[in-house]
């Protein structure tokens, strides 16, 4: 019975750009920061980066220079996407306020719409910095949301004049409120939830 001969046990190396970012068992350098060792490269010209030096594409990872991105516009598009679901949650959280219970539906739409703006910012890498800074916008921007019909109701209302000490208090004692309110703990659990499962 005829065997077929046994082949050398040698490791594989698989360069350019089929092997998706990977390299090599053994760690190297990063290009950009030669104090920090990685195992991960650039899958189009194979160069080691560190997963900072890497950003995720359609065609796996890609340093910066091969996407064809400048270094910083990852941080300033997180940084629009911020600005724009923060947006989205104080008007969906004023519109909310103002309709009882059919106000959870709509925190639960304007969580999903934040979350779709948010989500291409948030990865493995960016994820453990950008959660807490999401979670404190979306209490403020609730907040926000949810103080602003009352302000308005009562600069709209037919006197002449609103004091500023009437300002003043309508400024304190509404987060107040608001801390008390289970509708308002409600409306951010909901929109945190949906958030969430767009974001991740």
């Amino acid at each position: 019975m005829a065997t077929t001969p046994a082949r050398p046990n040698t490791p594989l190396r698989v360069v350019g750009g089929d092997d998706e970012g990977r390299t090599g068992a053994e760690p190297r350098q990063c290009v950009r920061h030669p104090n920090r060792e990685t195992l991960v490269s650039c899958g189009r010209c194979g160069r080691p980066f560190c997963p900072e030096c890497l950003i995720h594409t359609p065609a796996g990872q890609r340093c910066y220079e091969c996407a064809g991105v400048r270094r910083r516009a990852a941080p300033a598009a997180a940084a629009g996407a911020l600005a724009k679901g923060f947006g989205v949650i104080v008007i969906g959280s004023a519109i909310a306020s103002m309709l009882g219970l059919m106000g959870l539906l709509v925190a639960g739409v304007a969580g999903n719409i934040a979350g779709q703006i948010v989500g291409p910012s948030v990865n493995r890498h960016t994820r453990r910095y950008l959660y807490p800074l999401i979670l404190a916008l979306l209490v403020i921007g609730a907040g926000i949301g949810w103080s602003a019909p009352v302000l308005l109701r009562v600069l709209s209302s037919g006197r002449a004049s609103v004091g500023l000490g009437e300002i003043l208090f309508l400024l304190t004692a509404t987060p107040l409120a608001l801390v008390r309110s289970a509708g308002f703990w409600l409306g951010i659990a909901i929109m945190a939830a949906v958030g969430y499962q767009r974001v991740r």
